[in-house]
């Protein structure tokens, strides 16, 4: 095997990216209780550039050889809304409970992206990059209890729950 074909080709890629994002949020406090509430929405869009590599076997022998290198086009659309909610409540002016939700993203890695493909006869083998890849979705849950001391310092006690969802395996 071509060793800087196969390892260097897969991995000269180009990527560009574009994140368009709109947020929107609200405040409402009545006597003891504070909500606040908001909401971002975003679409990303993306292009790639990869590179398909291909290795043939050589007649008469066990071995193969590097062929060729064409680029591969790919890209990506998808847009996320992530909403957020916490509510406060005030036992005293120094002591409240808070909960909240909010919805986040983890994005795959830029590398994993690429439209890349490294082909060998020879082995039978395929490596591919996925463009399709979607981020992680997580649902987060927090419960906190908080004293304030005067005139310095918190003391807080709290729990969190996340769920996670399409998670990127590699």
């Amino acid at each position: 095997i071509d060793q800087t074909h196969s390892r260097s080709d897969p991995n000269n890629y180009q990527t560009t990216e574009r994140v368009y994002a709109v947020y929107a949020m609200n405040t409402i406090s009545v006597g003891r209780v504070r909500l606040q509430a908001g909401v971002r929405v975003e679409t990303t869009q993306s292009k790639f550039t990869g590179y398909k590599v291909f290795f043939g076997t050589v007649p008469d022998t066990n071995g193969f050889l590097y062929q060729t290198t064409t680029p591969v086009q790919g890209d990506s659309l998808y847009a996320n809304v992530l909403p957020s909610v916490q509510f406060q409540y005030a036992f005293t002016p120094s002591a409240n409970l808070r909960a909240s939700y909010g919805r986040g993203i983890a994005r795959p890695n830029f590398s994993d992206l690429p439209p890349y493909i490294l082909e060998s006869s020879a082995d039978q083998t395929v490596s591919v990059g996925n463009p399709a890849l979607k981020p992680t979705d997580a649902n987060n849950y927090d419960l906190l209890i908080e004293k304030y001391l005067r005139p310095y310092g918190i003391i807080q006690a709290g729990f969190f729950y996340k769920t996670l969802s399409n998670p990127i395996r590699s």
